[in-house]
């Protein structure tokens, strides 16, 4: 890399700017052998001697620092090219979106996705799919839903992703009547039967113990198009086993 780097600079020396090809495969080599800094500093150099720097190189550069979990040098990064009138693709945004919220740094996340709003940049179901599951993985499913009900004004569609991080999220918080309400939703309106999500929502309404409860949400769940399948049947019958040690307990006590 050394030496090409020094041919580079032989190049620009002779009145020769190198084109967008030659920067890019430079700068990937540095990527490749782990100098992504220096791939960075190569960049100021060639700035400063002149040298264009196309819009796919920047993209580039922003990807790969996202990839190596450093968002808030891709942001600065981003930062400092729209200053110079570029402007990224929501792609490129998404990436850095997605980044922010891996680090659960989501109020960072929403902030960036509400600047690319007032930047006429319309968030795509990437965007919000990316939001919604780190709310929900964070326990703030109650934002993660408006979020979702802001998704769907803007016409965008759930997929089963979105709806499993949703259902997990509630039944992660143990509000299983709200988890219920979602999953009868998703299945109505958007055709969406994600039986991970069901056997979630099985597994917590089967965590006490209740037969009865477990019973009743069966039938209903019937009734919205979801069957039972071997997870289902395999917490119905943990849950059985815990209603008996109950059981057992209280007769002891008595």
């Amino acid at each position: 890399m050394l030496e090409s780097k020094s041919l580079l600079y032989e190049m620009i020396g002779n009145g020769i700017s190198p084109d967008s090809f030659t920067c890019r495969v430079l700068i990937q080599g540095y990527r490749k052998e782990g100098w992504l800094i220096s791939a960075l500093n190569l960049v100021v150099e060639l700035e400063k001697f002149g040298v264009s720097i196309s819009p796919d190189i920047y993209d580039y550069l922003v990807a790969s620092l996202c990839e190596e979990d450093r968002p808030f040098a891709a942001k600065t990064l981003l930062e400092r090219m729209s200053q110079r009138g570029y402007i990224p693709h929501v792609e490129i945004y998404n990436k850095l979106i997605e980044s922010l919220c891996k680090s659960d740094c989501v109020a960072d996340a929403l902030s960036l996705k509400a600047e690319i709003v007032v930047g006429n940049i319309n968030p795509n179901l990437l965007t919000y799919k990316a939001l919604i599951r780190c709310l929900c993985r964070m326990g703030r499913s109650i934002e993660a839903e408006k979020l979702m009900e802001e998704m769907l004004h803007f016409g965008l569609q759930p997929d089963p992703e979105i709806c499993r991080a949703m259902i997990h999220g509630y039944c992660r918080e143990k509000d299983a009547g709200k988890a219920e309400s979602l999953l009868v939703l998703f299945a109505k309106e958007f055709q969406i039967f994600d039986s991970e999500s069901y056997s979630t929502l099985v597994r917590i309404v089967c965590e006490d113990g209740d037969v009865a409860k477990f019973m009743e949400l069966q039938e209903r769940m019937l009734k919205v198009g979801f069957a039972p399948n071997s997870q289902t049947c395999k917490y119905m019958i943990d849950g059985l086993r815990k209603n008996v040690g109950l059981v057992k307990e209280k007769l002891i006590l008595e």
